[in-house]
């Protein structure tokens, strides 16, 4: 079952009998408003979103249904940042069965696809159930979390910055070392990236990090200083 209550029930603590106890008075209230207005919405895409909302906002507001990650990314004008770039971060809590489904890690891996069929994805969550093979098919080629290095979920929830942190550096570690090899050329006319002014970006780094969406460019970016030191790409 894919219904609002038997996916976002148990999420909220409901247990099975509270979970049939939801169905059915959803399916009241689908039975009611349907009768009363004459539309049937209860089986359209999305009309389970946020708990049943999507089901009022189809029926009663004539709205029209997106994947919220495709309306976003459209904003952003997300494949306009990709050029240029060698991988792309995106994460949420739990990557999960219900990733596979649309929310916005699969949503960022289809769209980075699209238009970069070549370009990495990884992911970042709190915690992971879902196999290489599931990732790979969502088109993650692979995930990072917190619980993975840290198996107190308490820590994970009340502390969870040093832990990211750690885990930008595995990423950095994993998928920018590679590119040591690369020639990596100067660009004096590129906005320094230190509040200091003291050191310019190299290619490298600087086609990564801007490529990252939201703030997983301010964790990934020390250890792209610190890679670029080793080899002597950094001016300090």
């Amino acid at each position: 079952p894919r219904g609002a209550a038997a996916v976002y029930g148990p999420q909220k603590g409901a247990s099975p009998q509270d979970v049939a106890s939801l169905e059915e008075g959803l399916a009241r209230w689908a039975d009611v408003a349907e009768q009363a207005f004459g539309f049937v919405k209860r089986d359209q895409a999305g009309a389970g979103a946020a708990g049943g909302l999507g089901f009022a906002a189809l029926g009663f507001l004539g709205a029209a249904t997106q994947p919220g990650i495709e309306l976003m990314l459209d904003l952003l004008s997300f494949p306009d940042h990709l050029p240029g770039a060698r991988l792309v971060v995106t994460g949420e809590g739990a990557l999960d069965e219900q990733t596979l489904h649309g929310k916005a890690p699969a949503g960022v891996a289809r769209a980075a696809a699209a238009a970069a069929p070549d370009l990495p994805v990884v992911a970042v969550a709190g915690v992971c159930s879902l196999s290489p093979g599931q990732l790979r098919s969502a088109g993650i080629a692979r995930a990072y979390a917190l619980a993975d290095i840290e198996p107190d979920l308490t820590r994970c929830l009340e502390q969870p910055g040093p832990l990211l942190e750690e885990l930008a550096g595995h990423i950095a570690r994993d998928w920018l070392t590679p590119l040591r090899t690369l020639q990596v050329r100067r660009d004096t006319t590129w906005m320094p990236l230190s509040r200091r002014n003291s050191m310019t970006a190299s290619s490298t780094s600087y086609d990564l990090v801007r490529a990252v969406p939201g703030g997983w460019g301010g964790l990934l970016w020390p250890w792209c200083q610190q890679i670029e030191r080793d080899q002597g790409r950094v001016i300090e």
